[in-house]
């Protein structure tokens, strides 16, 4: 893997990213892995994916979402129209032309590339979510809120929350919770999406329910998905076990043969 490069929007404006591009198989589809909220690139899923993709010679990107990582921005700040511009900057701009993707999301990431797919149809050869997370802005905080917290976030701009996945306190920020809004899926009656699918979700998931990627594959419109329910993962997917099979999915995906 190449050392890290930046994509500039203006001058401290930016994602960075890694990205290696196969010579040799360019008829198969590259793969791009998007990380969750508060995450990065360097996961220990992102890292399998990377030594899955130079096993067989197929072109991979991984890149921090700004706000994130090594990416530019405030680390408390974002939006998700943010991100999503990240993911088709990365798409239109660094891949190979005439070669479609399959997009990975982790958590937030399964939601950003819902919105991808649906942004950029003619590049997408499918989607695999893990711990799927789409709407988490309104299901997962907004929802969740006393109504004394929901006007402190109002009023304030931002209200710290703590969560499972995080070993301190985070700040979640009004413009986080409005921006979300344009960007919702799972409230819509179905999602206009008809590539193969593979959704994997852990049933001792703590953060986002299993039945997220139930009402997710219920509402996309593509018959070739697989919703795959680890009874014990939790919501990292980060085992040995999850990780060999997220790498089974890719296989199908890809349909590679081992």
């Amino acid at each position: 893997m190449t050392k890290i490069q930046r994509f500039f929007y203006s001058p401290n404006n930016f994602i960075a990213y890694k990205s290696e591009f196969s010579k040799l198989k360019r008829n198969l589809p590259g793969i791009i892995f998007v990380h969750g909220f508060r995450s990065d690139m360097n996961g220990d899923k992102v890292i399998a994916v990377e030594s899955y993709a130079k096993k067989h010679d197929l072109s991979f990107i991984k890149f921090d979402c700004r706000n994130h990582g090594e990416s530019s921005g405030d680390k408390n700040e974002g939006s998700i129209s943010t991100w999503l511009e990240d993911l088709n900057s990365v798409i239109t701009n660094l891949t190979l032309k005439d070669q479609k993707q399959i997009l990975i999301g982790s958590s937030m990431g399964g939601w950003l590339i819902l919105l991808a797919a649906l942004k950029n149809p003619e590049k997408i050869h499918g989607l695999l979510g893990l711990a799927s997370a789409p709407d988490f802005t309104k299901d997962l905080m907004w929802d969740k809120l006393s109504t004394s917290e929901q006007t402190q976030l109002l009023e304030q701009g931002s209200l710290k929350l703590k969560a499972d996945w995080c070993t301190s306190e985070y700040l979640v920020t009004k413009e986080l919770i409005e921006d979300a809004k344009q960007h919702l899926l799972l409230h819509k009656p179905s999602i206009n999406i008809d590539y193969p699918i593979r959704l994997l979700h852990g049933m001792n998931d703590t953060d986002v329910p299993f039945d997220t990627s139930i009402t997710l594959a219920k509402k996309l419109l593509s018959k070739r998905i697989k919703l795959s329910l680890i009874k014990d993962g939790d919501h990292r997917l980060s085992r040995t076990q999850d990780i060999d099979l997220l790498l089974k999915e890719l296989d199908e995906l890809l349909n590679i043969k081992n």
